[in-house]
């Protein structure tokens, strides 16, 4: 009778082992390859967020911008699309998209920086752009201005009701004001610009200290970093803004003061509760019922801000080095550049990935937006560079 042989000890120990070195190897290879995959999600997620909004720019030929906060590590964007734009070449002031101004106050004059323009004098008057606009998520409020004559009190140069304000003052210096309470403010000025007597954007009382101690504007003191709105020449200016809601910080509103496409002076602000400048009801105007302003008024145009989706959250494993707690902005022009009014050289964003991989996310002067790996090779399917189609 044939006996049936079973496995020895020895031969299972052996079977078992192998089995263990095969499936330790597996498993790491295994960690190694999920490691590698987020990261290589991480990257091309965020570059498609940049390239997105580069692409937005290009087709709608205006700006957008996409924020990342280092601290909360959210990423959202936006872009600006032409809601209204304005010649005043015409008696009707007629507009595009079917929108006509209307003139309470003021004339039609030829000397316009392009043809005709409204020229207001000292009485209060205004035009009117339009209601209703849609600026939840931001807006740009742009036109040109030659103003004649700085007076003792603010000139309002466009407004929407209480929660859109851009004035100058009696030295010429520009504010602006987002929220008609709580909201967020900015001005041209530094702070050691002039005597604090001349408050900007308030009337002195007659017959006071301050009103007789009141230095002429040519005479007011120069301090790098303030501007003011010169006199007989045509300048553009503009108020640019945007509001995203945080799902971690709230509501976050940045806002940027222009002056010929030039940044002149930025605010940042968070708060609860909605957006400080959402949907009105209230007219856009340029110039203010209440208040006077002598000069004259051309090329007026508004865009309001489209998000690209909800904020999305970057993974845990991604640390940022460059703006650790720090929002980074990269604003695209209108030809899908780089801003130049923002940003002077290329952009890095560098994030340490699993503790163990550096990589620097670049967006050139062009827009291009390329990344660069510091330690091993990058993941097999990251992309170094756009293809043709995305320079395109």
């Amino acid at each position: 009778m044939k006996m049936n042989r079973g496995f020895t000890l020895l031969e299972m120990i052996v079977v078992i082992s192998i089995m263990s070195i095969l499936l330790a190897l597996t498993a790491g290879a295994y960690i190694s390859l999920r490691n590698s995959l987020r990261r290589e999600g991480t990257v091309d997620a965020l570059e498609a967020t940049l390239r997105r909004a580069r692409h937005f720019a290009l087709s709608a030929g205006a700006p957008s911008e996409v924020r990342v906060d280092g601290q909360n590590l959210t990423v959202w964007s936006v872009g600006f699309e032409i809601v209204g734009q304005w010649h005043f070449e015409d008696e009707t002031f007629s507009g595009a998209f079917g929108i006509d101004a209307l003139a309470a106050g003021g004339s039609r004059h030829p000397g316009g920086k392009i043809g005709y323009c409204i020229a207001f004098g000292d009485a209060p008057a205004y035009i009117e752009l339009g209601r209703e606009y849609d600026l939840s998520d931001g807006g740009l409020i742009e036109a040109y201005f030659r103003p004649l004559r700085y007076t003792t009190g603010p000139q309002v140069l466009f407004a929407r009701g209480g929660d859109i304000r851009v004035w100058m003052d009696s030295d010429g210096i520009l504010h602006a004001r987002l929220g008609s309470s709580g909201g967020i403010e900015c001005s041209t000025e530094v702070a050691s610009a002039r005597p604090p007597t001349a408050a900007a954007g308030l009337k002195p009382t007659r017959g006071t200290k301050a009103t007789k101690e009141k230095k002429k504007p040519a005479k007011a003191p120069l301090v790098r970093g303030t501007y003011r709105l010169p006199l007989y020449t045509w300048t553009k200016v503009g108020l640019q803004w945007t509001s995203r809601k945080d799902p971690v910080a709230g509501y976050v509103t940045e806002m940027a003061l222009l002056a010929n496409d030039i940044v002149r002076a930025e605010a940042r602000q968070t708060t609860g509760g909605t957006a400080i400048a959402a949907k009105s009801k209230d007219p856009i105007t340029l110039g203010d019922k209440d208040t006077g302003l002598i000069g004259r008024v051309d090329e007026a145009r508004i865009l309001a801000a489209v998000a690209d989706g909800d904020p999305w959250r970057l993974p845990a494993n991604a640390e940022p080095l460059s703006f650790r707690a720090q929002f980074r902005t990269i604003h695209f022009d209108a030809q899908g550049q780089l801003d130049r009014r923002y940003h002077a050289a290329p952009v890095t964003l560098s994030f340490v990935m699993d503790r163990t991989h550096q990589v620097d996310i670049i967006v050139g002067m062009q827009g291009i937006v390329e990344n660069r790996w510091s330690k091993d090779e990058p993941p097999t399917n990251t992309k170094k560079n756009e293809t043709a189609d995305e320079r395109r």
